[in-house]
């Protein structure tokens, strides 16, 4: 059976590196799992730009080998300037580094060669300063603390994977 974690992987692969305002050259990072593994992540690496695919359901036709899921992308990166509102955070972060980044991942989704997006009905929601807030006890006294800090666009689609094809279109960004 296809696994739909190593197939986005390979999508993700083909991306072509970010280059902020700074002309600093960024590796897209990737990892998939739920709430917790992401936590995990961000404590352990926090590297950034970030394309993080949230545990999700899929549905494998074995006579087609391939597998669908309606999934939950979050591209992210670390809001620097966090005091900043949403017009600042747009101009730079969504603007500069996400949302060429969304538009990437789905230029390689639609030409990769074994994948599909349905790009009728995509959805996304744009998260400036977007951070969950945890509480912990410690010494009988409750603390509350945030692990990073995100602008984030959350991309949900139906994509599907096939084995149509054994080799990526490695020429995609090559225009």
């Amino acid at each position: 059976m296809i696994v739909f974690e190593e197939k986005l992987s390979d999508v993700v692969n083909l991306l072509p590196n970010h280059i902020d305002s700074e002309s600093t050259e960024f590796v897209i990072k990737y990892g998939w799992g739920n709430l917790n593994e992401l936590n995990k992540y961000i404590t352990l690496n926090a590297q950034y730009p970030l394309i993080w695919l949230v545990d999700g359901e899929d549905t494998h036709n074995l006579k087609k080998d391939e597998v669908k899921r309606n999934a939950r992308i979050v591209i992210a990166t670390r809001s620097i300037n966090v005091e900043e509102i949403n017009p600042f955070q747009y101009d730079n972060d969504f603007k500069l580094t996400l949302q060429p980044i969304l538009d990437n991942l789905i230029k390689a989704l639609i030409l990769s060669g074994n994948s599909l997006i349905n790009q009728e009905t995509i959805k996304t929601t744009r998260m400036p300063n977007y951070g969950i807030e945890y509480r912990r006890e410690y010494q009988q006294q409750t603390e509350s603390y945030t692990l990073d800090i995100w602008n984030a666009i959350v991309l949900d689609a139906e994509i599907t994977f096939t084995n149509f094809t054994t080799c990526l279109r490695q020429d995609i960004f090559n225009n």
